[in-house]
C-alpha cells in the first residue's frame, strides 16, 4: 500500500514513526521500501522535515534520525496534562469499587494539599477539607507522597517531634522511614488509625513523566468496614487507580504489588472490590 496517496501529512507522520523506531537511523532506500514510497518524493519529504528540525542526516553514514525536538514537544504536551483533570473519572470508579471515601492530594513544596474528593452517598464517610494538608507522618496521602523520596529528602520535609493523635501514631523519624520503606515494597501507604481512632486509610502515589510523585490517591473508611482483611484488596485497587492516573498524565508507574508470593503490577481495571 503506497503511503503517499493519503497525503503529505500522513506520509510524514509515517516516516517519523519509522525513524523513531530505528535507533541507529534509516536510509532513504530502506524507508522507501518499508513505506512503499517513491525515493525522490521521500527524499524531498525528509528535507522538509529536516528544515523543520524533526529529522537530521548523519554526515558520515548518511542515515536519517529523529531529533530531540520531539522531546521538547512531548515536554510541552505533558506539562499541560493535569492531575485534577485526569483523576475525577478514576476517583468515581474507585469509589464504586471500594465503597469508601476517595481523596486526591497534590504534592507541594512543603508536602501535600488535598485538591479533590469523592464521597459515598450513604453510610459513614470520611470527609476532608479541600485545601488542607495531609500530615506527612501519619496520613496515608502524605506518606504516599514521601514514599519514593530518598531519605535525605524525607528528613528535609519532616522533623521530630511528631504530633501524636492516637496510640498508633508514628512517633520517630526512624520509624517513619521504616514505614515508608514498607509502603514502597507493597505499593501503597497505610494509615492504621494513626491520624484518628477507628479510621483506616490507604493511598498510592501518582507519578509524572520523570518518575516524581506529584500527587496521591487514597481511600478512607471506618475500621468496622475497612478491615485489615480488606487492606490488600483495597491496596491493589488504590495502586491501580494511581497507575491509571499516572498514565493519563504521561507518567511512569513503577510500583509492583505482591500477591500470593508473586510480584505483579497493580491493574485497576482488573482488580476486584
Amino acid at each position: 500500500m503506497e503511503a503517499r496517496r493519503f497525503g503529505s501529512l500522513v506520509t510524514g507522520m509515517a516516516v517519523l514513526e519509522k525513524l523513531a523506531a530505528a535507533p541507529k537511523g534509516a536510509s532513504v532506500t530502506a524507508l522507501a521500501r518499508l513505506l512503499e514510497l517513491d525515493k525522490g518524493y521521500l527524499h524531498r519529504l525528509l528535507r522538509t522535515l529536516e528544515r523543520l528540525g524533526y529529522v537530521e542526516q548523519s554526515p558520515t553514514t548518511k542515515l536519517f534520525h529523529t531529533t530531540v525536538k520531539f522531546v521538547t514537544l512531548a515536554s510541552v504536551i505533558l506539562q499541560n496534562l493535569d492531575v485534577l483533570e485526569a483523576a475525577p473519572p478514576v476517583m468515581r470508579r474507585l469509589l464504586g469499587a471500594s465503597g469508601e471515601s476517595v481523596h486526591l492530594a497534590r504534592r507541594i513544596k512543603t508536602g501535600g494539599v488535598y485538591i479533590a474528593q469523592e464521597l459515598p452517598s450513604a453510610g459513614e464517610r470520611v470527609e476532608i477539607e479541600i485545601g488542607s494538608q495531609p500530615e506527612l507522618h501519619c496520613a496515608a496521602s502524605g506518606k504516599a507522597l514521601l514514599a519514593f523520596l530518598d531519605e535525605a529528602e524525607i528528613r528535609a520535609l519532616v522533623s521530630e517531634p511528631f504530633p501524636r493523635h492516637t496510640h498508633r501514631t508514628i512517633s520517630s523519624l526512624d520509624d517513619l522511614v521504616g514505614d515508608l520503606k514498607a509502603a514502597r515494597a507493597r505499593g501503597y501507604a497505610l494509615d492504621d488509625e494513626e491520624c484518628e481512632a477507628d479510621i483506616r486509610c490507604l493511598a498510592a502515589p501518582i507519578f509524572d513523566a520523570i518518575g516524581r510523585a506529584v500527587a496521591s490517591i487514597g481511600v478512607s473508611g471506618p475500621t468496622s468496614r475497612l478491615t485489615l482483611r480488606r487492606v490488600p484488596t483495597l491496596g491493589s485497587l488504590v495502586a491501580g487507580a494511581a497507575e491509571e492516573i499516572s498514565l493519563k498524565i504521561g507518567g511512569e508507574f513503577p510500583l509492583v504489588l505482591s500477591a500470593a508470593g508473586d510480584t505483579t503490577t497493580a491493574r485497576f481495571s482488573q482488580a476486584s472490590p
